[in-house]
């Protein structure tokens, strides 16, 4: 077949792609920590066989699971939960039957079952990447540097008890994908290592 043919058709799955991608990014502009999915470098592959007349051709994509790391705009609420990271930085996170990840929504709060959860439902992971167990509580505060205190609701007002601490990521030095299952994780497979010089803002996300 022409090779005219074939790059036609090339250019045409490859402006589909990258529609859908456009369209995601935009469905998703609202949400809390959403990173923009990121596919610049797309490319047609000639595969032709020895003495074959017919020559095939496939769409390359280079740099899937590349995202945009820009920081977002923050907005004030009123929640002690709601936290924002300043600068670069992640959130340990991880999601039912999924494997360990790396999150910037910051709006939280606490699940039925006690745990710190995120608004996508994903457990927030202490530095020791274990989910965050948050007793019955009369305030719960969070510090820059991600440690977790509360007034136990049986407790003395104005005392506070240390519950642990969110697992904090600086990501520097390290590239980030997001993998298959929409999560970000190192993009070398790298086990996630906490890192709690990250500076967290109250009140936000």
């Amino acid at each position: 077949m022409d090779k005219m043919i074939h790059l036609s058709l090339n250019s045409l799955d490859i402006a589909l792609r990258k529609q859908a991608i456009s369209a995601q990014n935009l469905s998703n502009v609202n949400v809390t920590g959403f990173r923009r999915d990121v596919y610049e470098n797309f490319a047609s592959l000639y595969l032709r066989a020895e003495d074959q007349l017919d020559t095939r051709a496939f769409a390359v994509t280079t740099g899937s699971g590349e995202f945009d790391e820009q920081q977002g705009r923050m907005r004030a609420t009123h929640q002690p939960t709601d936290l924002a990271i300043d600068g670069k930085g992640y959130f340990a996170s991880k999601r039912d039957g999924l494997e360990n990840s790396l999150t910037r929504r910051g709006d939280m709060s606490v699940s039925m079952e006690g745990n710190l959860v995120n608004g996508q439902g994903a457990l927030i992971l202490s530095e020791t990447l274990q989910p965050i167990q948050v007793p019955p509580f009369r305030e719960i505060y969070v510090r820059e540097d991600g440690k977790l205190l509360i007034e136990p609701i049986n407790g003395e007002p104005g005392v506070t008890q240390l519950i642990g601490s969110i697992g904090l990521v600086s990501g520097e030095g390290q590239q980030m994908r997001k993998d298959l299952d929409g999560e970000i994780r190192p993009a070398d497979g790298a086990p996630i290592v906490t890192d709690q010089n990250v500076n967290v803002k109250t009140r936000l996300y």
